[in-house]
Formats: structure tokens, C-alpha cells, sequence
């Protein structure tokens, strides 16, 4: 791909009128705001943080239609399902976290007495994964503290 130097030019001049739009500061500056707005919301404002506890807060709509990825993860995406929240972000709809479940596990769907598999029982997952949800969807699960115990 060669470079088309009337094109340069001219992308040149849209960014210089786009600049100006921006009352004399530059993409950068404005670039940093809304980067340093975004931090004060997840480190200020967000309901839960890396690392937290978190509960699921109702039992998902799964259903091959509109979910088919989750399948494999509807028996253990219940209400009252508990993992840690791994990432925190921010979007039009409010706050999300990607969080990983305690219980992931997957289901069978053959018997494998060798390896000790039973079709329909669930059996640990090598990896676990993360599964984003709305905050809406989740509530913090308190920890609790025994005095002379560490956490």
C-alpha cells in the first residue's frame, strides 16, 4: 500500500478543523479528560471494584436463540451464584463487571467411567472463564472479618 500524499493532506486539514472545534486544545488534552472521567466513575462511583465478591441477583435469560454461548453455563448462572469480579467497566447502560464463578463447571453429555464422568453431572473446568454482567445484575457480597484471622 502506497502512501497517497494528497489524501495525507487532506486528512491533515480535517484534523486541524477538528482540533479547532475543540475550542484551541488538542485531541490529546481532550482524550485525557474524558480517559481521567472514566477512572473517577469506576474507582469513585462503581458499585463493586476488582477483586470483589459478587453475587448474581436473579437467574439469567439463557436460551439458545439469544444466548446459545451460554449455554454450557446456564446450570451454575443462577440466582445467588457467587464469583469475583475480575474487570469493572462503564457503558451507556451503566456499570459492568466480568466476573468468575465459583461453581463454573460443565455438564457431560456421555458417561466416561475410566475418567469418572457421568453423563449430567457437573465436573470442575480446567480454565474458568468470565461472564459479563450489567450492574443491575449483581450486589456485593459482604466479607466477613473474624478478629486475629487474616483474610
Amino acid at each position: 500500500m502506497s502512501l497517497d500524499t494528497e489524501a495525507i493532506r487532506a486528512a491533515h486539514k480535517q484534523l486541524e478543523s477538528a482540533v479547532r472545534t475543540l475550542n484551541g486544545c488538542s485531541l490529546e488534552w481532550h482524550l485525557n479528560r474524558l480517559l481521567e472521567c472514566k477512572e473517577l466513575l469506576l474507582t469513585k462511583y462503581a458499585p463493586f471494584k476488582v477483586g470483589d465478591r459478587v453475587m448474581l441477583t436473579a437467574t439469567p435469560d439463557i436460551n439458545q436463540k439469544d444466548s446459545w454461548g451460554w449455554m454450557g453455563a446456564k446450570h451454575f448462572l443462577i440466582r445467588g451464584a457467587v464469583g469475583t469480579v475480575r474487570e469493572v467497566d462503564v457503558c451507556a447502560t451503566g456499570f459492568r463487571a466480568n466476573v468468575e464463578f465459583d461453581d463454573e463447571s460443565w455438564l457431560p453429555d456421555f458417561d466416561s467411567p475410566s475418567q469418572g464422568i457421568k453423563k449430567g453431572v457437573p465436573q470442575p473446568v480446567s480454565e474458568k472463564h468470565v461472564f459479563g454482567f450489567n450492574e443491575r445484575h449483581l450486589v456485593v457480597v459482604p466479607t466477613v472479618t473474624v478478629p486475629g484471622v487474616p483474610k
